[in-house]
This record gives structure tokens, sequence and C-alpha cells, in this order.
């Protein structure tokens, strides 16, 4: 059966022509048609009419000046009204990257990142902000104040100190690890027995044992056995033990 064929008004083509030059694609101006088409449908009418997507009418100098200035405090929403020409946000936002222009962190903005990044990481802090923004964005900007999150893996707090351990198991495998609690305390009965405590270091700052712990996991990482290996290790701890003595700290086992 043929699909009925829907025409288009003169509103919807006058949309299409001031806005489809200076989108990505026709999906683009698909939600802001009145009648509902598909990409395909919108791609025909603009191949009958001449018009192709794409940023075919550059910026003015004009323009660009207008995005620097009123961008970074009245963000898309504020900049678009005031253009020469008409412009989605997408092609907008496409544009600031060009120029590496960034919306402005308010002072309120500014002590909830401070005041809830530490818990809840960037995936809490962006509905309790006034401007939206991504959480590469939010990352960056707790980075460049040095504000770090609270990391809690399997029950360790950062906030508290944390012991960077080394340990050797059975005398042939050999696990670093983190903890706040004691080497001891750490393992159960059954591998407390087996394992011997080579070198640990308590760190006042958890966050910086765990960023040690991990630029050593990175520079020895292909070393340590698989997840799938059939060893004796602790629960989900493969990741973090070889079969050698990777850090050089075993001095007992070069004496024997």
């Amino acid at each position: 059966m043929r699909t009925e064929y829907r025409i288009w008004n003169d509103g919807d083509i006058k949309l299409l022509r001031e806005y489809l030059p200076h989108t990505n694609s026709c999906k683009e101006i698909i939600p802001l048609l009145s009648v509902k088409r598909t990409v395909k449908a919108v791609q025909l009418k603009a191949f009958k009419l001449g018009i192709t997507s794409g940023y075919l009418q550059t910026w003015s100098a004009d323009d660009d000046e207008i995005l620097k200035k009123v961008y970074p405090e009245k963000g898309a929403e504020g900049v678009i009204p005031l253009l020469s020409v008409k412009r989605t946000v997408k092609s907008l936002q496409s544009r600031v990257k060009q120029l590496g222009v960034t919306r402005l962190w308010s002072d309120a903005d500014l002590q909830i990142l401070r005041d809830f990044y530490p818990e809840k990481g960037a995936e809490g802090v962006i509905p309790l902000l006034s401007v939206k923004r991504t959480r590469l964005s939010i990352k960056t900007r707790a980075s460049l104040l040095k504000i770090k999150t609270h990391k809690n893996w399997g029950g360790l707090d950062s906030r508290r100190p944390v012991l960077l351990y080394y340990v050797c198991i059975d005398d042939f495998y050999y696990k670093i690890g983190v903890t706040n609690r004691t080497v001891e305390k750490r393992f159960k009965d059954e591998i407390r027995v087996k394992i011997r405590e080579v070198w640990s270091h308590l760190y006042e700052d958890g966050t910086e044992a765990l960023e040690v712990e991990r630029d050593i996991k990175r520079e020895f990482r292909d070393g340590f056995c698989a997840s799938h290996d059939n060893i004796l290790v602790v629960h989900g701890g493969n990741t973090e033990i070889a079969t050698y003595d990777f850090l050089g700290l075993d001095y007992e086992s070069c004496t024997k």
C-alpha cells in the first residue's frame, strides 16, 4: 500500500531554508517541523529545494565576538537571538569548541562542587548545578580546583588513612593492595596463614595511596595474572597478583 504523501506547508519550507544550512544533519530539523517526517523525507525535500546541511554559511567576525562575550555567562540560549544568522544549539556548541570558549562557573556552583563532589562525584553534582554541564566538564573543573572524590571500593574509605601493602602468598605469588585495616585483618583466616608481609606504608591522605597503587598496577599490568587464571588468591585480587617479585622488595626471599 502506498504511503500517503503529506504536503509541505510554507512554514516548514521556510524553516528548512533557514536552519538546514547551519546544522550537521537533517535529524536536527525534524523536531522543529509541524508534521512528523522521516530523515529520508527531509533529505528528499532539501534536495529538491537545492538545500544541503552543513555549515555553508561561515561565522562572521562580529558573531564570533558576540559568542566570546555572551556565551560564558548566558550560554547558547543567550547567544542565539543576538546572532546575524539563525543557528541551532548544536551549531553554536560546535563553534564554541572551535573557539575554545567555555561557560563560567558561578560562585554558588563552585561551592556546590566543593561540597558535594567528594561524596557524590560528577554524576551526583550534575542535577545540583544552575547550568547544565557534562561529566567531563565537572571532572575537569574539580581537577583544576584539586577536589577529589572519596572513592569507596569494597569498603575502602579514602578519607581515612590507607595502608598500601605488598605481600607474598605461599612464597610464590606477590600481591599489591590497599586497605583501611592492617594486613593481618585484611585477609581471611585460610589465606592469612599463607601470607607474608613484604612491605607496607600508611598514607594519611588515602587518595595518595590509591594513586600510588594505580601507578604501580599500570606499570606492571602485563605481569599480573589474568582474571581467569585458576590460582590461590583472595577474592577478586587476580588483577593485582604476579608470580614474581615485581617490586623487587622481597629481600628475605633472596637470602633463602
